[in-house]
């Protein structure tokens, strides 16, 4: 497991005085692909096969365990409840990047992109086609799924410190998960975690939070 550029957002985590607290709301807070949590992204939220709301990110965003999780102009969304076995602090190879947040009552879930994007199911990745990943701090990119290796997509989709967790999908259906930026490899600077090793890794843990994650 090596440190990667993608897992140094995790350093800056949003827990200084007053960031995220809470505030007067006049609407319920929503959450889904897309939303920023400070210095990573939310991929996707739903519920598991407990009816529990869940949200899913890149696990080197999590510095601890039970951690807290704010999102700006939200305040608190919830806090991590299951994580990849691969998980360590601040590492990440992109096999198996990955962290499910238990949110909190009364935080809403939405399955539509801050592009406008509805990502409302789990895809399979093919190789050869274009992926599309939305990032809070790149937006929309676009690029080649270049190569598959290990539960990890290789593309050119851009993505930047921040970005991390952030969904990739090919049509509308995720497919991955931003998670390393290797600089010794620029065809295939861009790494996502596979959502099919995720699930098959969450889902090997009968009674998890987030296992049996269903979008929306």
């Amino acid at each position: 497991m090596r440190r990667t550029i993608a897992a140094i957002a995790a350093t800056i985590t949003l827990v200084g005085p007053g960031v995220g607290a809470a505030h007067a709301r006049s609407h319920p807070p929503v959450v889904g692909p897309g939303t920023s949590i400070g210095l990573c992204t939310i991929t996707t939220a739903g519920h598991d096969a407990r009816g529990r709301a869940v949200a899913l990110t890149a696990g080197h965003c999590m510095l601890r365990r039970g951690q807290k999780v704010y999102a700006p102009g939200i305040g608190k969304i919830g806090n991590f409840a299951t994580w990849s076995s691969k998980w360590a602090l601040l590492q990440s190879d992109g096999s198996d990047d990955w962290a499910v947040i238990q949110l909190d009552r009364g935080v809403g879930i939405s399955v539509v992109a801050p592009n406008g994007v509805a990502l409302d199911h789990f895809g399979t990745p093919v190789v050869g086609r274009q992926i599309s990943k939305y990032g809070q701090i790149t937006g929309t990119t676009k690029g080649a799924l270049s190569a598959i290796a290990n539960n990890v997509l290789k593309s050119c989709a851009v993505s930047f410190v921040g970005d991390s967790g952030a969904p990739a999908y090919q049509g509308t259906g995720i497919v991955g998960l931003m998670s390393v930026i290797t600089p010794r490899t620029p065809a295939t600077l861009f790494w996502y975690s596979g959502i099919t090793g995720i699930l098959h890794d969450l889902n090997s843990r009968p009674g998890a939070v987030g296992y049996g994650f269903r979008i929306g």
